[in-house]
């Protein structure tokens, strides 16, 4: 994502603009130390930029460094604290390295931000369902499936809940409504994991999901 609020710097934003482009393109050639070398120097050189930092966090996502994004993200934030897509992207890192709590706290303020946005109401459901807390974890859910009825990892960690709660049959339900209409892998292995479950008699585990970023 591009954040879309900038502060202002005395240098011209088309300095700003070519530095982002020289790391984008580093990084479109595979050579990630001058990638890195170009977003670290974005943030030194315009420190106020939100921009900078974000680039930086969305490069080291890509490396699965988890808490060096965080950092960077987290420098976004502050700069840029009512921006929906820097929040998401805060809570992606956090929910990468299993900081259920504090990721759930970073998507809610995503949502606040964005409260149409369906991805970000899935995620936070699904980190509150990592926090025990079924029943946000079923509201948050839910209410991504209002604003978007056919979304598939919705859809995936709803039947999740049910598997949860022992409701095999509504999880097998939800899928098979689902695929009456649509085609989707992971919605078909959903759905076989169930059956599975039912001829052996074991309870199958949750695999709850939250829908990655996609940050620039």
């Amino acid at each position: 994502m591009t954040a879309t609020q900038n502060q202002t710097t005395a240098t011209p934003r088309t300095d700003l603009a070519e530095l982002v482009e020289a790391g984008r393109q580093a990084l479109a050639a595979g050579d990630l130390d001058a990638a890195c070398m170009a977003f670290t120097t974005v943030t030194e050189v315009y420190p106020d930029e939100a921009v900078g930092h974000n680039n930086l966090g969305a490069f080291w996502m890509g490396v699965g460094d988890y808490p060096q994004a965080e950092a960077a993200f987290a420098a976004a934030t502050a700069l840029l604290p009512g921006n929906g897509n820097c929040h998401f992207n805060l809570a992606m890192a956090r929910f990468r390295q299993d900081l259920y709590a504090d990721a759930a706290e970073a998507f809610a303020a995503a949502h606040a931000a964005a409260p149409q946005d369906a991805e970000t109401l899935n995620n936070l459901g699904a980190c509150r369902f990592h926090c025990g807390e079924v029943d946000a974890a079923r509201e948050a859910i839910e209410a991504a499936l209002r604003l978007q009825p056919n979304y598939p990892a919705a859809i995936l960690n709803l039947s999740d809940l049910e598997l949860a709660a022992g409701r095999v049959d509504k999880a097998a339900a939800i899928c098979q409504a689902y695929l009456e209409h649509h085609k989707d892998g992971a919605v078909t292995r959903q759905l076989l994991t169930i059956f599975d479950a039912v001829e052996s008699g074991a309870a199958a585990m949750p695999a709850t999901a939250a829908a990655e970023a996609a940050a620039e």
